[in-house]
């Protein structure tokens, strides 16, 4: 059945995603990135994250399964008692969709072109210096 296995596919992908962005993270704290003046880097970096996990949220809402109807229905209780109830319907398959198809993966993009900038408009780690150690002297 191909739509299972586009399903899958899209769902092993999204967890690899997933996995390599937490890698990043960590490989980047490891090396202290955060050092400095790298605010900007750091909080695009960072939202560009929740964005993917609410669009991570609403493929969840889309899966049309008893799960999913029970996590919208949830989520719309929150969402109700935080106020939140007349901007976005969880139990709304049409409206998650399009936030899950079209308006989070646009927002996602534009924060990871916003990143890509302030990464590569400035050097955000100093780079250390090389040295020879094969024990050869010129």
């Amino acid at each position: 059945n191909v739509s299972r296995f586009v399903h899958a596919m899209h769902f092993w992908s999204v967890q690899i995603f997933f996995v390599f962005v937490i890698l990043h993270f960590l490989i980047n704290f490891w090396r202290a990135a955060w050092h400095g003046r790298a605010f900007a880097m750091w909080a695009s970096g960072i939202f560009t994250y929740l964005l993917c996990m609410f669009t991570a949220f609403t493929g969840g809402l889309v899966a049309n399964t008893l799960n999913s109807q029970w996590l919208a229905l949830q989520t719309k209780n929150v969402g109700n008692s935080l106020g939140l109830g007349s901007f976005f319907n969880p139990l709304n398959i049409g409206q998650m969709l399009t936030l899950h198809i079209a308006v989070f993966p646009a927002a996602v993009g534009l924060f990871v072109f916003l990143h890509l900038k302030f990464v590569r408009g400035r050097e955000s780690i100093p780079v250390p210096e090389v040295r020879d150690h094969s024990g050869w002297s010129d």
